[in-house]
């Protein structure tokens, strides 16, 4: 009777249409947040707890249907605590990014796939041991994607699963998995008279 009821539920779902704002011409604004928590111990190195927190947006365009282009905004605040003292990190930056939506326009469920690439400044400071406070350009690539559920036909909501590559001027490099929520406006171009 479960696999009945989760069955056509999952059927009603899928079968509705949103009639998403896919369009060439039409505008994409939105962005998510991630957050990363890593604690290691071991009995070589002091232990270590790593806070991460991400907040991007973006802002595109629709060139063809499915396909938008823009500017992606980001703020990354990195915050790691040892037994011998702190690091924290902030980088803000931004760059181009590319999204393709895979499925159907008409469809209430999509999938997105985006890659794009920011540059940056990342300001770096260290208390403990060391005190050290100093300044640096940044630059990463991120690949994401996941799927869109489109909650009318202009607001989708977007898990994303993703990897980013970080480099700094400092010789500092981080390569992050993330899992991210967040929300997209689709607004769609004023149609004209003519």
């Amino acid at each position: 009777m479960k696999y009945l009821l989760v069955t056509t539920i999952i059927v009603i779902f899928f079968s509705f249409s949103a009639e998403c704002q896919l369009d060439k011409g039409n505008w994409l604004f939105g962005g998510n947040a991630s957050f990363s928590s890593i604690q290691t111990v071991n009995n070589f190195v002091a232990s270590t707890t790593n806070n991460n927190i991400q907040v991007a947006g973006n802002a595109g365009y629709f060139f063809i249907n499915k396909l938008a282009g823009g500017l992606k905004p980001n703020l990354l605040l990195q915050y790691n605590k040892t037994s011998t003292g702190n690091l924290s990190q902030n980088i803000s930056s931004i760059g181009p990014f590319i999204r393709y939506y895979f499925f159907p326009i008409e469809g209430r469920v999509n999938f997105f796939a985006e890659g794009s690439y920011v540059v940056g400044i990342s300001k770096v400071s260290t208390t403990g041991i060391n005190n050290y406070s100093n300044s640096y350009q940044s630059s990463s690539y991120s690949f994401v994607g996941g799927p869109v559920i489109f909650l009318n036909s202009s607001v989708a909501l977007e898990i994303s699963f993703g990897y980013t590559h970080l480099h700094s001027e400092a010789n500092n490099l981080a390569n992050t998995l993330e899992l991210g929520i967040g929300l997209q406006f689709h607004l769609e171009k004023e149609k004209s008279n003519y």
